[in-house]
């Protein structure tokens, strides 16, 4: 992929997790997704859904230990051939630490996101304070800023911070800290993947969990080609069934005639309406 595309500004990093409810040594369960239990893959994509680089979670061992730990470790190495570039990260609070915010300052890349009050050099005063509807308090140090904003509820975020003037569906205007804007914006990637992939998936019922892992593997980078297909291909107006048959016609080639129907029309039961008899004007009878 590193060859072919080159990402742009923004981009995402998130857990997606594929349905295994099978014994495994590195199973996980994630409570807020939709299959609970399964195995677990960390992805760095775009807000539209293109994925870049995906790593399976297989245990704590995975990358050894890091002085940013094993969430920290895991955006490292996601990111690994972006780094310095100025490219624009968000993550949501699983990753999100002073440490890290701090690291990205250095490698000249922007990173934004949610924020844990409990992860260490929180600044008390900003996840301390109690703040009135749309009031905000934030804290700087050492390029890293770390802001609470109210709406309904508190929100933590930490990354540069700006006020803008936003739009909501009642059409009034109000303040907004930029990085609330943003996350809402670019933090949709590994969502959007999940929802396009699961409407056409090959995956099957099977007792080889790594089959259920290629096959994930391969409707991601299939959905990848569909989405490269709609911003640079000739025909950008097909649909993702459409591509996926088309695919599945190309990769047969040849072999596409030799394989017999096993199923004719003449082998269905179709319904057919009865005829108006005497008695009846509309006949029916019990299927």
């Amino acid at each position: 992929m590193d060859n072919i595309y080159c990402p742009k500004k923004n981009i995402s990093i998130d857990e997606s997790m594929m349905l295994w409810k099978g014994r495994l040594v590195f199973r996980q369960y994630v409570k807020n997704k939709r299959h609970k239990y399964g195995i677990k893959f960390y992805e760095l994509c775009e807000s539209d859904g293109i994925v870049l680089k995906v790593k399976i979670y297989s245990g704590e061992t995975t990358l050894g230990k890091h002085l940013l730990g094993q969430t920290g470790a895991f955006v490292l190495d996601l990111m690994e051939k972006l780094l310095g570039n100025g490219y624009h990260l968000y993550t949501n609070n699983f990753y999100n630490s002073f440490e890290l915010t701090k690291h990205m300052v250095n490698q000249k890349t922007y990173i934004c996101g949610t924020l844990r009050t409990d992860r260490k050099s929180n600044p008390n005063k900003c996840t301390k304070a109690k703040l009135k509807q749309e009031d905000v308090i934030s804290r700087s140090r050492e390029g890293v800023v770390v802001a609470k904003w109210k709406d309904k509820r508190d929100v933590l975020m930490i990354s540069n911070l700006q006020m803008i003037e936003v739009t909501n569906r009642r059409g009034e205007k109000k303040m907004k800290p930029n990085i609330i804007k943003d996350y809402k914006q670019c933090m949709s990637g590994v969502d959007r993947v999940e929802q396009m992939v699961s409407y056409y998936n090959c995956l099957r019922k099977t007792v080889r969990w790594y089959k259920k892992v290629a096959l994930n593997l391969f409707d991601t980078f299939l959905f990848n080609a569909y989405c490269l297909n709609r911003k640079y291909g000739l025909d950008k107006t097909i649909s993702l069934l459409k591509f996926r048959e088309l695919n599945v016609t190309d990769l047969l080639g040849e072999r596409l005639n030799e394989i017999e129907p096993r199923i004719t029309n003449n082998s269905f039961h179709y319904l057919s309406s009865i005829p108006p008899n005497e008695k009846k004007k509309f006949p029916t009878k019990p299927c």
